[in-house]
């Protein structure tokens, strides 16, 4: 047999062996926010509030899920570790869910819905990291701003952050702790809009 036909035939059955021990490729694994729904309350902004998909930074809005190591200004997405939909977007839907949950209006929706707004919520989401290190944890940073309709002034304009820790360094364990930290922060909004509520 022709000694290129050899090493040609060698080469690929190695190739072919490579494969076969490498196993099968890494799976994608989703996750997804588990907000409690909050404690029912009248209504103390009259109308419709809307609440406006959230604006981040261009990592944020993609629907990997972001890493940094403690005190690193560095964060990296996962590779096989994501949320179910861009952060910007999972949090509109939570922050709707959630006020509409409380009662915090007559009416709360999305635009998707296409209401006329009589109030309206947006949000700049600075942090969504999954904090490694010896002390794991999930951190969320939002900035939140609610103005009447027409109206540029915001009646409630406060960046809400916090941190829950991660029983360990997995993602699955990330996920949890961010359903803590984001119901924190929707907790804080939540008593703040009712206070500023005309």
């Amino acid at each position: 047999m022709n000694p290129c036909r050899l090493i040609l035939a060698g080469v690929l059955l190695a190739i072919a062996a490579a494969g076969c021990v490498a196993g099968p490729p890494p799976q994608d694994h989703f996750y997804r926010l588990d907000i409690p729904t909050p404690a029912k309350g009248s209504p103390t902004l009259r109308g419709v509030l809307e609440v406006e998909r959230f604006r981040s930074d261009d990592v944020l809005r993609r629907s990997a899920m972001v890493r940094s190591a403690a005190g690193s200004p560095e964060v990296r997405p996962y590779t096989y570790h994501l949320w179910v939909n861009s952060p910007t977007l999972m949090l509109q839907r939570a922050l709707a869910d959630y006020l509409r949950a409380a009662g915090v209006a007559q009416t709360v929706t999305t635009p998707d819905a296409g209401m006329t707004e009589d109030w309206q919520v947006t949000g700049h989401l600075r942090h969504f990291d999954h904090v490694t290190g010896a002390e794991p944890a999930a951190l969320v940073e939002i900035e939140l701003r609610v103005r009447r309709r027409h109206s540029p002034k915001a009646v409630l304009q406060k960046v809400y952050r916090a941190k829950a820790p991660a029983d360990n360094e997995s993602p699955q364990a990330a996920a949890d702790a961010f359903s803590v930290a984001v119901t924190q922060v929707f907790r804080e909004f939540t008593t703040d809009l009712r206070a500023v509520a005309p």
